[in-house]
């Protein structure tokens, strides 16, 4: 408006070729939601991770919690303590089948202070639907129909909101009948309900519902609190689904591999 005081000046930056690192940090990009980290090392036992407060901490065999039959072929990933009056948060098409659900774990010690001793004890990390034994080769995090990943601040998430610490996978078709099983057995506390059943196995699933006319189920799995989870798709190098994965905390640290470490999980 009121004209320059000297005239400007350019410097030249070198532009990174694509795929092949950052570009230069004088350059402007936009800001980036939130990125995957390394997922697949959850599941691989002997990988060595930290979440910042445990300085080592050692995966160990993933744990089958149940399986999720999903005649339509369309994944529901939400919090079922939430109103969904337009349907879930988050959809996901998979083949129409039956998935095996299981539990990412890692095994640490800590000094127990009521104890005065060193404890070993093993935790979930997260939770997640097989749908091939093959690691995916890529991780990208699951959308809701309202999100839009060019108005997203830096490390912004999306995913499913919860008010009672728990998330589900669903049958999408079978969306409607499968909530109001939730509701019926679990908030309002129906005895004996047909299609509703506590679960308690020590995991993280602790609710199932199931739809007799569509044969499509719900797991229910408890999460770390309130709050938003993002929703982890793997794929394939051709773009199929490998597997859909719910973090319970936030994304360990991998910490760099030693010799032996892949045999200390399985002690």
């Amino acid at each position: 408006m009121h004209g320059l005081i000297e005239p400007p000046t350019f410097e030249a930056a070198e532009a990174a070729e694509p795929g092949h690192g950052d570009a230069p940090a004088t350059c402007w990009r936009p800001p980036r939601p939130t990125q995957p980290g390394p997922i697949n090392e959850l599941f691989r036992p002997g990988a060595r991770v930290t979440d910042g407060y445990h300085p080592k901490m050692t995966v160990v065999e993933p744990r089958p919690v149940g399986t999720l039959h999903v005649p339509s072929g369309l994944l529901a990933v939400s919090g079922p303590d939430i109103d969904h009056g337009d349907g879930p948060r988050i959809t996901v098409p998979v083949p129409p089948g039956k998935y095996v659900l299981d539990e990412a774990r890692v095994r640490f010690s800590y000094h127990c202070e009521w104890r005065n001793a060193e404890v070993t004890t093993t935790d979930p990390t997260a939770v997640r639907l097989l749908v091939s034994e093959t690691p995916a080769a890529t991780w990208q995090m699951a959308l809701g129909p309202d999100d839009d990943p060019r108005l997203f601040i830096e490390e912004q998430i999306a995913g499913f909101d919860t008010d009672g610490a728990t998330g589900c996978f669903a049958d999408a078709g079978a969306w409607e009948p499968l909530i109001a099983l939730f509701e019926r057995g679990l908030i309002q506390g129906e005895p004996d309900l047909d299609g509703y059943e506590d679960i308690d196995d020590g995991s993280m699933i602790m609710q199932r519902t199931w739809d007799e006319i569509s044969g499509g189920e719900l797991m229910a799995f408890a999460t770390t609190g309130d709050g938003t989870y993002p929703v982890w798709i793997g794929r394939s190098k051709a773009g199929e689904v490998i597997s859909v994965v719910v973090l319970l905390e936030r994304m360990p640290e991998l910490l760099p591999e030693q010799d032996g470490s892949p045999t200390e999980a399985a002690v």
